[in-house]
C-alpha cells in the first residue's frame, strides 16, 4: 500500500460524497420553486432519504479516516503550510486524526 497517496476507497468516499451533495444542492434548489403537489412532497421525501444515505456515508468516511489516516505532507512543503495545514478549523472539531 503507498503511503504517500490517499487510498482508492478514501478517494471513492469522497467523490460519492462530493456528488450527492451536490445533486441535493440542485433538488432543493428546483422543490423549493415548485408549487405544492403530489410530485413536491415525493422529491422531498427522496431528498430527505438521500441525505440521510450521506449522513450515513460521512460517517463511514470518518470511520474509514481514523482506520487509515491521510498520506504525510510533502517534506519540501514550507513550514508554514505545514502549520496552518495541520491546524485546519475541523482538526479542532471532533475528526481529529
Amino acid at each position: 500500500m503507498d503511503t504517500h497517496r490517499y487510498s482508492a476507497g478514501a478517494k471513492w468516499l469522497h467523490w460519492l460524497i462530493a456528488l450527492a451533495v451536490l445533486g441535493l444542492i440542485g433538488v432543493g434548489l428546483v422543490m423549493t420553486e415548485m408549487k405544492m403537489s403530489p410530485q413536491k412532497l415525493q422529491l422531498y421525501m427522496n431528498h430527505k432519504s438521500m441525505g440521510l444515505t450521506v449522513l450515513f456515508l460521512m460517517g463511514v468516511r470518518l470511520i474509514y479516516r481514523w482506520r487509515r489516516p491521510p498520506p504525510p505532507l510533502p517534506e519540501t512543503m514550507p513550514r508554514w503550510q505545514r502549520l496552518s495545514a495541520h491546524y485546519r478549523p475541523r482538526d479542532r472539531s471532533f475528526a481529529k486524526r
